[in-house]
């Protein structure tokens, strides 16, 4: 049940916060926070935090800052958080930094950077438990302003405890595995639509379809009765009535030119292989659509396409790529 809750949670805030909303809010917490210890009593003092803070902001990636403030509706925000940003770079490199103290104008742009980021940052982190009590993102903003109009930054908490951090962390990981499961099942899903998508394409190109139109198959001076199954506008298959007739026929080979008759209409084919319990036949000159649409009315059931050749793709490119596969119709 706790392994449930856990991934609960890791899936609300992976639907609320990608990968890129995790690294812009973690580096912007940093930045704040940082620059809270050195510059909130007024004065730069800790060399090696200033290094870290000019870091961090090097690292800030502009397109995840904006990505993180549409998130929360301040966009509009975007130019002075990251002109403050700037100017913390600024200030973070001075060689003075020692004897540098901060304007009353650049306390309130931190106070408001504070507030920005907490709007956009702090509650997709879920609440802070400090002493026993829940603390909510307004009455983190509005110690925020407090503790800046007092320059007591310096003596706040770290935005972030421990344990939060380490849910950041592991939620990105499990975030960016989750973008591996997609990517893969989308790859798997386009690749069987290209597939069934050619698959459909052929069918349609070969514009075969399952019919029983009566008709009646002359080779080799014996007339056989019996219905065409299958027909394309390259070839059909025929299908003696009865197997007494398909006997007449049995042993004519691969090749025998003979004619088929449907109708009034008469068309000149030869076998694609030899006659087993259905005859395969090519037409010597492929017929017309119109034909085709006329001979299709003489069937005695629905007309449907043939789409067997969705069962045998992967076998007939297999002989058609070693030359052993015999037209298609």
């Amino acid at each position: 049940m706790r392994v449930f809750h856990c991934f609960i949670r890791v899936l609300t805030l992976y639907l609320t916060m990608s990968g890129p909303a995790l690294a812009g809010c973690s580096a912007l917490m940093d930045s704040i926070e940082l620059a809270e210890q050195n510059f909130s009593i007024g004065k730069a003092h800790d060399a090696a935090s200033l290094r870290e803070l000019n870091q961090t902001i090097r690292e800030i990636n502009n397109d995840d800052v904006l990505l993180v403030l549409r998130g929360t509706g301040q966009a509009s925000a975007f130019g002075d958080l990251r002109n403050f940003l700037t100017q913390l770079k600024f200030i973070s490199e001075a060689a003075n930094r020692d004897t540098f103290q901060f304007t009353p104008r650049m306390q309130q742009d931190l106070g408001r950077a504070r507030e920005i980021v907490n709007t956009a940052c702090d509650h997709r982190a879920g609440p802070s438990i400090e002493s026993g009590s829940v603390t909510t993102d307004r009455q983190r903003g509005d110690q925020s302003t407090h503790d800046h109009s007092l320059g007591l930054g310096s003596q706040r908490k770290p935005m972030l405890s421990p344990a939060q951090k380490a849910f950041l962390e592991e939620s990105f990981n499990l975030s960016l595995l989750a973008r591996l499961i997609a990517g893969v099942a989308i790859a798997v899903a386009l690749v069987l639509f290209a597939h069934y998508g050619l698959v459909l394409v052929q069918v349609l190109r070969r514009n075969r379809r399952i019919c029983e139109v009566p008709a009646e198959f002359t080779c080799m001076m014996n007339a056989v009765p019996g219905s065409v199954t299958v027909l394309g506008r390259h070839g059909c298959v025929f299908l003696p009535a009865s197997p007494d007739d398909a006997q007449t026929i049995e042993g004519v080979t691969k090749g025998t030119y003979c004619t088929l008759h449907i109708q009034d209409t008469a068309l000149t084919a030869k076998l694609l292989r030899d006659v087993s319990t259905d005859c395969r036949i090519l037409f010597a000159e492929p017929i017309s659509k119109q034909l085709m649409k006329t001979l299709l009315t003489q069937s005695e059931k629905p007309v449907r396409y043939d789409f067997s050749v969705m069962r045998g793709l992967t076998r007939s490119l297999r002989r058609f790529g070693t030359g052993s596969m015999p037209p298609a119709y």
